[in-house]
C-alpha cells in the first residue's frame, strides 16, 4: 500500500507524551503507561495541513471511530 496519508489516522503503540525533545532521535520511545496512545497520519475527516505522518495526536483506545485505523507491514519488507 502506497499513498495512504489521509485514509485514517494510524494507531501507534506509543502512549502519549505532551512535549517531545526538541533533538532527533531515532525510534523514540514514549511512557510506560499512560491514558492516550499516539495516532499519526490525518484522515478523511481532517483538513489537508494535518495529512502528513509528521502529524500526531491522541486517543483513548477504546475510543471506536471510523477514521482511526492501523496499517499492517510485512517484517521481510522493513
Amino acid at each position: 500500500l502506497y499513498e495512504m496519508h489521509g485514509n485514517v489516522w494510524e494507531w501507534c503503540q506509543d502512549y502519549w507524551q505532551e512535549d517531545l525533545s526538541a533533538d532527533p532521535v531515532i525510534d523514540p520511545q514514549g511512557p510506560d503507561t499512560g491514558e492516550c496512545r499516539v495516532i499519526r497520519g490525518g484522515s478523511w475527516v481532517c483538513e489537508a495541513r494535518f495529512i502528513r505522518s509528521a502529524f500526531r495526536d491522541r486517543a483513548i483506545p477504546e475510543y471506536d471511530q471510523g477514521s482511526i485505523g492501523i496499517r499492517l507491514a510485512h517484517a521481510d519488507h522493513l
